[in-house]
C-alpha cells in the first residue's frame, strides 16, 4: 500500500517521515518524541484535500496550484510547509510557498543552455576558468586569465581576513580549549586542580582518586579492545565517562567540550563503563566476619554485636518503554515512574557491599531478595537489619541467620512503649542506608530519567557508582 504523502512537486513529506521523526530522542525533555511527556511540535503536518461537498471551490483552488495530474487522490496530502501560517487559515486558505514550481523560472534545459554558453563559477581556479571558456568555444587571451587569477587571489584573501576576524570575534566556550599539534590538555583537565573541583565534576575524593582510577592495565587493552581513535587521552577519555555520570550531561554536551564528534562520545562512554564495572566490581564485595567485628561502630554494641549488613532497595528511574508489557513491569507505585529496581547491601561501617542486578520496579522485596544472591553471601549466626518490608525471616533461618525489624502494632490501637523505643533505636541505626542511596542518587544520571539507549548499561552504571561512592569518607564512625 502506498504511503500517504505530500502532493507537491518535489516535496518528499510523508507520514512515514512523521512515524520515523516519532522513535527519536528528545534531547529537551529527555524522553522519546512523540510521547505525553514531550510537547515539542512535529516538523510537518499533514492536511487533505478540500471535499467536493462541503467547499468545491476550495478543492479546485488547491488542485491548480499544485498543478500536478490527479494530486487528490486518497494517498496525497499537503504538508504545513506549503502554508504561510503552518496550517489553512482564514487569512491563508491556499498552499502557496515552495510549489516546486514558477512561472517566471525558465525551464531546467534551458538554465542549462544558458550556464554553458554564458556563466561559469565565479570562485574556481584560473586554471579551471579556462576549460570553462572551451564550451564557449573561445579562446581565452592572456590578460583574461591574468585578471581573472588576481580575481580569485582577491577573493580568497578575503575569504581568509573575514575567517580570522570571526574567529577572535567568537572566542571558544568556557571549558573548550583546542588542541595544539603537541597534544596539550585542554581546560577541562586544567580545572581539576583542586580537590573540590574533582569532587564536582567526577564524584571521586579528591585528586589522589583520580590519579588512581587510572591503571595501567587498561592503556592497551581498551585501545586494542574496542578499537577507540586516540583523539583523547586515556585521562580525558576516563574523564568524560565521569563528568557523565557525575553531571548526567548529554553526548553533544560532552562533544562541545572535549571538542570530539558525539558518536565518540557514546563510544568512549559504551566501553569505558564496562571496562570500570568490571575493574571495580572489587570494591563492592561482602567483608569477612571478623573485619565486621573489628570496625563495629559503638552504636550497635552490645545487642547488634553480630550484625553483618544493612539492606533496602533503590530504584532507579528510566524513561517509558514502548513497550505494553514493559510499562507494566517497571511501573513503581512508590516512584510514580518506571524504573529499574535493585537490592543494596550496606556494612556497619556505611559501606555498599552489595548490589544485586536490576529488575523491574513492580517487582517484591521478598522476591528480589531471595532471586539476587544475597542468601548465598550469609552464614551462621548473622544478623540482617531491614525494614518492615521485608518478610524473609524463614529463608535466613534456614542459612542459620537472624533478622532484625521495627515491631509492628500487630492489631493493637497502638504500639507499647518498649516496642516504640526499640522501633525507634532500630530507624536510628538505619539512617546509613539511607545516606547511602543518597550518594548514589548523587550521581545525577541515574537520578534522573536515564535514557532507554543506556538501559543495557544500567547494571554496570550502578556498579560504578557504587564503587565510587566507598571511596568517600565512611558514614559511621568505628570509635
Amino acid at each position: 500500500m502506498p504511503s500517504t504523502r505530500c502532493a507537491v512537486i518535489g516535496c518528499c513529506n510523508s507520514r512515514k517521515k512523521l512515524r520515523k521523526w516519532k522513535t527519536g530522542h528528545c534531547p529537551i525533555h529527555q524522553c522519546n518524541l512523540g510521547t505525553s511527556r514531550c510537547d515539542c511540535p512535529p516538523p510537518f503536518r499533514l492536511f487533505t484535500f478540500p471535499t467536493l461537498r462541503k467547499n468545491k471551490e476550495a478543492r479546485q483552488k488547491w488542485i491548480e496550484l499544485i498543478n500536478r495530474q490527479d494530486p487528490a487522490n486518497k494517498n496525497k496530502r499537503v504538508c504545513s510547509v506549503h502554508f504561510p501560517d503552518r496550517e489553512p487559515s482564514m487569512e491563508n486558505p491556499y498552499p502557496v510557498l515552495d510549489l516546486g514550481y514558477s512561472d517566471t523560472k525558465p525551464s531546467v534545459s534551458k538554465m542549462r543552455r544558458r550556464s554553458l554558453a554564458n556563466n561559469y563559477p565565479t570562485t574556481v581556479k584560473p586554471g579551471k576558468r579556462a576549460a570553462y571558456r572551451k564550451l564557449r568555444f573561445e579562446e581565452p587571451s592572456p590578460t583574461d586569465i591574468e585578471s581573472e587569477k588576481t580575481t580569485w587571489e582577491e577573493e580568497q584573501n578575503e575569504e581568509r581576513t573575514q575567517n580570522e576576524e570571526t574567529a577572535s570575534l567568537d572566542p571558544p566556550p568556557v571549558g573548550i580549549q583546542t588542541r595544539d599539534a603537541k597534544g596539550q590538555k585542554g581546560a577541562m583537565m586544567k580545572c581539576l586542580r583542586t580537590s573540590r573541583k574533582v569532587k564536582f565534576y567526577t564524584g571521586l575524593p579528591d585528586r589522589d582518586g583520580k590519579r588512581s582510577l587510572a591503571p595501567a592495565l587498561v592503556k592497551k587493552q581498551l585501545a586494542r579492545k574496542n578499537r577507540l581513535p586516540k583523539s583523547l587521552s586515556k585521562r580525558e577519555q576516563l574523564l568524560l565517562v565521569l563528568m557523565r555520570l557525575r553531571l548526567g550531561l548529554q553526548n553533544e554536551d560532552l562533544a562541545d567540550r572535549f571538542e570530539v564528534p558525539a558518536g565518540f562520545a557514546a563510544r568512549v562512554f559504551y566501553a569505558w563503563v564496562r571496562l570500570l564495572s568490571q575493574h571495580l566490581q572489587g570494591l563492592v564485595a561482602f567483608p569477612s566476619r571478623e573485619l565486621i567485628m573489628q570496625t563495629l561502630p559503638e552504636c550497635f554494641l552490645p545487642e547488634y554485636k553480630r550484625l553483618r549488613c544493612i539492606v533496602d532497595c533503590a530504584e532507579v528511574p528510566i524513561e517509558a518503554p514502548r513497550d505494553a508489557r514493559l510499562q507494566a513491569v517497571t511501573w513503581s507505585d512508590y516512584k510514580r515512574c518506571h524504573a529499574v529496581k535493585y537490592l543494596i547491601g550496606l556494612t556497619p561501617l556505611g559501606f555498599i557491599c552489595f548490589v544485586s542486578k536490576g529488575w523491574g520496579a513492580r517487582v517484591l522485596d521478598r522476591q528480589l531478595i531471595v532471586n539476587s544472591g544475597f542468601l548465598d553471601s550469609l552464614e551462621p549466626s548473622d544478623v540482617v537489619m531491614a525494614e518492615r518490608g521485608f518478610p524473609i525471616q524463614k529463608e535466613l533461618l534456614m542459612k542459620g541467620a537472624t533478622l532484625v525489624i521495627p515491631p509492628g502494632v500487630q492489631g493493637q490501637e497502638e504500639m507499647m512503649g518498649v516496642d516504640a523505643l526499640q522501633a525507634k533505636k532500630i530507624a536510628h541505626l538505619r539512617t546509613n542506608v539511607e545516606r547511602a542511596v543518597d550518594r548514589i542518587r548523587w550521581f545525577r544520571l541515574i537520578r534522573e530519567a536515564l535514557p532507554l539507549t543506556l538501559l543495557p548499561l544500567v547494571d554496570d552504571i550502578v556498579v560504578v557508582c557504587a564503587a565510587l561512592c566507598n571511596l568517600l569518607p565512611p558514614l559511621a564512625n568505628s570509635e
